[in-house]
């Protein structure tokens, strides 16, 4: 009888302690801080292995101005020695772009945390706090390629797979969704890519340059005119008096980009393009293989405001 009950009581304490462990177990945590098969947690990039507070050159992607795009704004980074480079990388990215940047843009609120980065093969595996989940629309998926290109870019991976804390949403997967960059789609979204279209390479300025012009965005050109010019430090004339000048000429039809050729220290890109024109009179010019070349001024590929005004007025 007395052995009985010894396993009658084993049995009973077994239970209770399983029930608590099933209740202290959190899912989400569990991701965070376990390493999964196939996983390094806090995954080191083999470009930067942080001994105390090393100082890395790193190449961070902002909104430029008001546009679609991305820019490049090149900073030296301290990692600490118990924090990976690619964590550090994202923590910069939440927080903005430096004073001396001004003429990029912060993309992510200052509520947004990154928790944890793992990393399984080629793909980094980023978790990110809830808060994101409401960041604003318009903002979203140039959030998540200033991730993508500047992960991919300093730390050699092919995609970045994006996890949200989600404590007060129920949900099955940390993975994010498609609805958050569409509300009419669901399912949990593929990993991120590095998308050139968003970047702004001496072609896609050219592009952008190219479509302002054509469009008659006299603001958005206005941003990728050089402040100064090189050859004669003449700074940029004011945007109305641009304007104006800009109207007095040719106009551009259509136009053909070709691919830029970058100088050797990476401050000059040349390409040639292939323009149509229509003046005032209506008279009509093609110019095939017409150089165009673009400055690097803080970062930034432009053109400067007297090598555009010699094509409008030519």
């Amino acid at each position: 009888m007395k052995k009985h009950v010894q396993i009658l009581l084993a049995l009973t304490l077994l239970t209770v302690l399983t029930a608590c462990e099933m209740a202290l177990y959190d899912p989400v945590s569990a991701a965070q801080t376990s390493p999964l098969p196939g996983f390094e947690e806090e995954g080191l990039s083999p470009f930067a292995r942080g001994d105390t507070g090393d100082v890395v050159n790193a190449t961070l992607y902002f909104r430029f101005m008001q546009t679609e795009a991305l820019a490049q704004e090149s900073r030296k980074l301290t990692v600490p020695m118990d924090v990976s480079l690619e964590k550090t990388l994202v923590s910069a990215l939440l927080q903005g772009p430096g004073a001396s940047s001004p003429e990029l843009r912060k993309l992510f609120s200052g509520q947004v945390e990154v928790l944890s980065v793992l990393r399984q093969e080629s793909t980094l595996i980023v978790t990110l706090s809830e808060p994101v989940l409401y960041e604003p629309m318009e903002n979203r998926f140039l959030q998540m390629q200033s991730l993508a290109v500047t992960l991919i870019e300093n730390c050699g991976y092919e995609a970045i797979q994006i996890l949200v804390d989600q404590q007060n949403v129920p949900t099955t997967s940390l993975k994010l969704s498609n609805s958050f960059f569409d509300p009419n789609q669901d399912g949990p979204a593929p990993p991120l890519t590095r998308q050139d279209a968003y970047i702004l390479s001496p072609y896609k300025t050219a592009q952008v340059i190219m479509d302002a012009w054509r469009d008659r965005d006299y603001e958005t050109l206005y941003q990728f005119i050089a402040v100064k010019d090189v050859r004669t430090s003449e700074s940029r004339p004011t945007l109305q008096a641009a304007i104006n000048e800009m109207d007095g000429g040719y106009s551009l039809m259509d136009f053909n980009p070709g691919n830029a050729s970058v100088s050797p220290d990476g401050s000059i890109a040349t390409m040639s393009v292939e323009l149509t024109l229509l003046g005032l009179s209506q008279d009509m010019r093609i110019l095939n293989n017409y150089p165009i070349r673009l400055l690097r001024e803080n970062g930034i590929w432009k053109i400067q405001y007297q090598d555009l005004i010699g094509i409008i007025n030519r």
